[in-house]
């Protein structure tokens, strides 16, 4: 299920003879369009609702503002959050000496309760506001009594835990309040207590949030480290944004250390009035449509045009995709998406892996890829068609007697109408002659890596050549013992892009084929060079993989002294060169090129019930 957060910020509400002003007039048009066709939406409200705390002047029109808001989009709020600004704190003569002193402290201040909710008599009113404005939404929503507090909207899939921090309580506002707020260390611990209980009751995935006025830049530094500290921790707060306000500006930011990361999200509408010295012309507010399923946010920022309406901000999509769908995509939590593709190693025994990184030319690979798969399945299903009807062709099934008439609709009902059952296998039992099948079988085989190589040759210009040869279990006489047999795999079928088909030396089973098989998985020469008992490779090709599937189908028993031996009938490599393409065996062997190749001969030794032990024995080559 996906959520959509509605950041508003920094409103800076006045009273206009008892109403807001146009620009808050455009805003909740342009929310009601946006919203229209959105569900589930959490309001956060990150400080300065109304302008200079005037609350006597203004609560009235900042709760009108409010319920006009919710006849646009009450039914689809599931929730209001909200954290005080400078502007949402009346300054009182009586606390500004607290202030000042926990401002001079070298040390994080940790306040006492006594003279925090001392201090918290500047919040009063707020809190009222606030209370009544979560009130419009949901008569039944938790009470606020502190300018901080935790709380969890838990809907069906997953649930988001606010983190809602005070910023503003060491403020006087205005620039001057730049790298000098402070956090307070029993503020921190208060929220910290209560965000664990929330999590740890809850036994579903869960995204954090924390909301404050002040973007993080604006404490001390001493702060600022001591709270980013807390933010990656997961003991702490673990959160995945930080949503804030202030800079009546858009921002978007990712902090990272080595095992986790959270964004930055900055928005503002600021005042309707401008000074002439202030660069940023705009008013801004934000939407963040969070999917936890495809672990993606979608950033939309609206901005106003010159005539007062809101708009796209343009200005802040950089890629062809963001500027196509005028919003930006971040992941919710980039170290689950894993942006690298998996490479298998045997390093000291043992499977490893090392990872290749996915930019644009490697999705555009593997999209290419992809489609050079579905069309080779699709050739190589139409080449095994006509392999059916050579089938009935060579072993004179279309003659009229009665037995073979009989034979005919067997084998017409199994390849035409899936009807498999004991009598066509005894029918394959029966055949006398299988050389028939089995050179059939080979003419696929070759017409499979034909067409592997030419389709690839033609889609990717970066390769300068390229070959695949399928290799079968034999057993040779040794060279220097006629009496002694060896066992080696040697190429029976094989093609290169420009038809020429040099004999491919003989390899032993003890090499890259028997680290293939013994891991089920396939691996490239250029990660495993120690492994090749070739030791160098023809100056034609300058990396290959080797694919030898453990699966039952391939598999070769056979018993020696007592012992028994496993070893895979076949066996197959992709030689290469490349002047650009450097990561194409890589890419191939995430997309599991080895489960492609050996699936399309698997489904014609099934369809044809070969018995793998003696075509490999059969002299057909």
């Amino acid at each position: 299920m996906e959520i959509s957060i509605l950041h508003l910020s920094d409103l800076h509400i006045t009273n206009r003879n008892g109403i807001y002003s146009d620009v808050h007039k455009n805003l909740l048009q342009d929310i009601k369009k946006q919203c229209q066709y959105l569900n589930h939406i959490i309001i956060v409200i990150t400080g300065d609702v109304i302008d200079k705390a005037n609350f006597d002047e203004t609560f009235e029109v900042a709760k009108k503002f409010f319920q006009n808001l919710y006849e646009y989009i009450g039914d689809k709020v599931i929730g209001v959050e909200i954290v005080p600004g400078n502007h949402d704190k009346k300054q009182h003569s009586f606390d500004k000496h607290l202030v000042e002193v926990q401002r001079e402290l070298r040390e994080i201040p940790n306040i006492d309760t006594s003279d925090w909710e001392y201090h918290c008599v500047s919040y009063k009113k707020y809190i009222d506001l606030a209370n009544t404005i979560r009130n419009i939404f949901n008569q039944n929503s938790m009470k606020i009594v502190d300018s901080s507090y935790v709380e969890a909207i838990d809907e069906q899939q997953f649930a988001i835990i606010f983190i809602n921090l005070d910023t503003s309580w060491a403020s006087y506002g205005g620039n001057e309040d730049k790298r000098k707020l402070r956090i307070n260390l029993a503020q921190l611990s208060k929220l910290r207590d209560a965000y664990q209980s929330k999590r740890h009751s809850l036994s579903k995935p869960c995204i954090t949030i924390m909301t404050a006025h002040h973007p993080l830049s604006w404490l001390k530094e001493s702060d600022e480290t001591f709270l980013s500290s807390w933010l990656f921790n997961s003991e702490y707060f673990n959160i995945d944004f930080y949503l804030s306000g202030h800079t009546h500006d858009r921002q978007i930011k990712s902090y990272f250390d080595t095992y986790k990361s959270y964004i930055t999200l900055v928005t503002g509408i600021g005042w309707e009035n401008k000074t002439a010295d202030e660069s940023n012309e705009f008013h801004r507010y934000s939407i963040y449509h969070l999917n936890l399923r495809t672990n993606s946010c979608e950033i939309l920022i609206r901005k106003t045009c010159t005539d007062g309406s809101f708009d796209y901000d343009n200005d802040v999509l950089l890629t062809d995709l963001e500027k196509k769908d005028k919003r930006i995509y971040l992941p919710i939590k980039p170290f689950n998406c894993r942006p690298t593709l998996k490479i298998p190693v045997y390093r000291d025994n043992f499977l490893k892996s090392e990872y290749l990184f996915i930019d644009n030319t490697v999705i555009e690979k593997m999209k290419t890829i992809s489609i050079l798969f579905y069309d080779i399945m699709s050739h190589m299903k139409q080449f095994q068609a006509m392999h059916i009807q050579d089938f009935f062709v060579k072993y004179e099934l279309y003659k009229r007697t009665e037995g073979t008439k009989k034979k005919e609709q067997i084998y017409k009902d199994y390849f035409y109408r899936n009807m498999d059952d004991s009598d066509v296998t005894n029918l394959f039992n029966q055949i006398a002659n299988k050389k028939i099948i089995y050179e059939n079988f080979l003419s696929y085989l070759r017409e499979l890596c034909g067409i592997i190589v030419t389709r690839f040759k033609d889609s990717f210009p970066g390769i300068d050549h390229i070959r695949l040869h399928i290799r079968k279990n034999c057993r040779k006489k040794a060279d220097t013992n006629p009496r002694k047999e060896i066992e080696v795999y040697t190429t029976f079928c094989q093609a290169d892009a420009e038809r020429i088909s040099p004999r491919i030396r003989d390899i032993v089973y003890d090499s890259m084929i028997k680290l293939a098989y013994d891991n089920n998985c396939s691996f490239v020469y250029s990660h495993n060079k120690e492994y090749n008992p070739l030791l160098d490779l023809n100056d034609k090709y300058d990396n290959f993989i080797t694919m030898a599937p453990k699966s039952t189908i391939n598999t070769y028993r056979y018993k020696r002294d007592g012992k028994e031996y496993l070893r895979p009938y076949l066996a197959s490599a992709l030689s290469i060169k490349c002047n650009v393409d450097s990561n194409l065996l890589d890419i191939l062997n995430y997309l599991n090129i080895q489960t492609f190749i050996f699936g399309l001969i698997y489904d014609y030794v099934d369809l044809f019930k070969i018995k793998m032990e003696d075509f490999i024995k059969e002299d057909i080559s």
